[in-house]
């Protein structure tokens, strides 16, 4: 049966993609049949972090060519299989909810587990994305100021009756205003996973490529890897 966890956040710039692509990728390298889908309908960003042009065949063209979603499936160089989205503000405004959460139920044959990384907001367009999904994953940072936002996505999680898997905090280099275990007791939810900040995310992105596949013996690639065990 194949499981759809999404991956969000209530704050920009935490680290919420990053984290979706390398616990696909880590998932992948253990053998496990992944698919990652950038679901974020507003502000996409999978396809630049895997270095694909703007004009790549992406999720809004099948949606718009009424065609199904398994048939823009690209595949990185790394192995991992990716749907990207690339977006303009007509076809945002365009977009039949209805037919893409549809579109998403369909890839069922595709993969056993399929790693939605969605918009870091509470608009219609990422509530879609968790609708779709059986679980979610919710990605924050250790300071004060992102603290409103990911509470406010964990009780609209809360209200959706969404099985919340834990929250990922991805270290900040120059700040830590909170420990795990004070973002825990303030979200009252557990700490998943603590990934640390590791100096080879810059290289790995200039290579286009996960961290988990660039720098495998890295910190960081150690921390999605564990990720990855306790989603298996």
């Amino acid at each position: 049966m194949t499981k759809f966890v999404c991956v969000t956040s209530g704050k920009r710039g935490v680290g919420k993609t990053t984290t979706s692509i390398n616990l696909a990728a880590a998932l992948h390298n253990m053998g496990e049949d992944v698919l990652l889908v950038d679901g974020d309908l507003l502000n996409p960003k999978v396809h630049k972090q895997f270095g694909n042009n703007e004009s790549s065949i992406s999720l809004y063209d099948a949606l718009e060519d009424n065609s199904e979603l398994y048939k823009i499936i690209h595949k990185h160089k790394s192995g991992l299989r990716i749907i990207p989205t690339n977006v303009t503000l007509n076809r945002a405004k365009n977009l039949d909810l209805d037919k893409f959460k549809n579109s998403l139920t369909k890839l069922t044959k595709q993969a056993s587990t399929i790693i939605i990384d969605t918009s870091s907001s509470l608009e219609e367009e990422a509530i879609a994305v968790i609708e779709a999904s059986d679980e979610v994953l919710v990605v924050t940072n250790p300071i004060n100021e992102s603290m409103p936002g990911t509470l406010n996505i964990i009780k609209k999680l809360e209200e959706m009756k969404k099985t919340v898997l834990g929250v990922v905090v991805n270290q900040n280099r120059k700040l830590r205003e909170q420990s795990d275990h004070e973002i825990s007791l303030f979200l009252e939810t557990p700490i998943i996973s603590s990934i640390s900040f590791d100096k080879n995310f810059e290289k790995s992105r200039e290579q286009f490529h996960p961290i988990v596949h660039s720098h495998p013996k890295s910190k960081a690639s150690k921390d999605f890897n564990n990720l990855a065990l306790k989603l298996q």
